[in-house]
């Protein structure tokens, strides 16, 4: 299906975003990876860091400033902007 397929994407978009390998995602990693990512879509450095706060703020659900791999991918299949900025794929 296309949810599988999306999950699949976000899956592997969460080990690109877990940078140091500890199965979480801490807002410097998240950061990085989205300002290369508008970097590459022509977006600032100021929407990145927007996107960032964004990101951490509505992912977080429990609220322990690091995005599990379960927050990060069900947040990207439930936010269809955040999802798409934060996709490697969608480039």
């Amino acid at each position: 299906t296309s949810e599988g397929t999306d999950r699949q994407k976000f899956e592997y978009a969460f080990e690109v975003y877990d940078i140091n390998g500890d199965d979480m995602i801490e807002r410097k990693e998240a950061k990085k990876i989205l300002n290369l990512l508008c970097r590459i879509q022509g977006f600032s450095e100021n929407d990145a860091v927007m996107y960032t706060n964004t990101l951490m703020l509505t992912f977080d659900t429990n609220q322990d400033k690091v995005l599990s791999r379960t927050e990060f991918i069900n947040g990207c299949l439930h936010d269809s902007t955040l999802g798409h900025i934060s996709n490697p794929f969608a480039i």
